[in-house]
């Protein structure tokens, strides 16, 4: 479809000459897949309802929410969301190559409530608005806790458990499925890192606050504070 107007679920959405989908607020109720080069941008609240949203390249959005109903296939491009996220604990997160970005502007705290039925989560996150000293992005989890692979928490930015559960399941690649440049408040919940990798899982302690950690590998593993 090369112009004109699309129907997804209740919204629509428009197609301009460069196949860029340019949408303000739509919920997906049936599979939506871009072709090659096809980029979605999603500028306000994005719901995922029953059915699949698959970004061929990058999603952009404020608001993601995931519904009992809603598979989200991630994708090879990054989730970039604005604002707060919201994966029913019956919804399903299809991780893929891409990165969940929180990337909000100062100021403000966004919300993670909840990672789905599946396994692995929602893959690998990051939270990073680039917006310097002093401004930048702060996420807390809140009402569910979360399941993922691994959590970047860049420079100026906070990370919050807010006396919830945290899962870093990792990988075999990876020896620090938690990295911390930024903040990361665990003072008041539990971090679970479950992580098996061909040598030592690194637990970083600088600008790091725990109250409980589990360490819950899926095999043998040494894990070891630095960072």
């Amino acid at each position: 479809h090369d112009g004109g107007d699309i129907g997804l679920g209740r919204g629509s959405g428009l197609l301009d000459d460069r196949r860029e989908l340019l949408a303000v607020a739509f919920e997906l109720a049936g599979a939506f897949e871009g072709g090659t080069g096809f980029r979605e941008n999603l500028w306000r609240t994005h719901h995922a309802g029953a059915g699949q949203g698959v970004p061929a390249v990058s999603l952009t959005t404020l608001d993601l929410t995931i519904n009992a109903t809603g598979v989200y296939t991630e994708g090879a491009g990054n989730t970039q969301v604005g604002g707060n996220l919201t994966v029913n604990a019956l919804g399903t997160w299809a991780d893929a190559a891409g990165v969940l970005v929180f990337n909000g502007a100062f100021p403000g705290t966004r919300d993670w409530n909840g990672s789905g039925a599946g396994s692995s989560g929602v893959g690998n996150v990051q939270i990073d608005n680039t917006g310097g000293a002093g401004a930048g992005t702060t996420v807390r989890l809140l009402t569910n806790g979360a399941v993922c692979t691994k959590l970047d928490v860049t420079a100026n930015d906070v990370f919050q458990l807010n006396a919830l559960q945290l899962t870093l399941n990792g990988d075999a690649g990876t020896t620090t499925p938690l990295v911390v440049g930024g903040t990361y408040t665990g003072n008041t919940g539990t971090t679970v890192f479950a992580n098996t990798s061909a040598t030592d899982t690194v637990i970083p302690i600088t600008n790091a606050s725990y109250l409980n950690v589990s360490l819950a590998p899926t095999a043998a593993e040494v894990f070891r504070p630095g960072g």
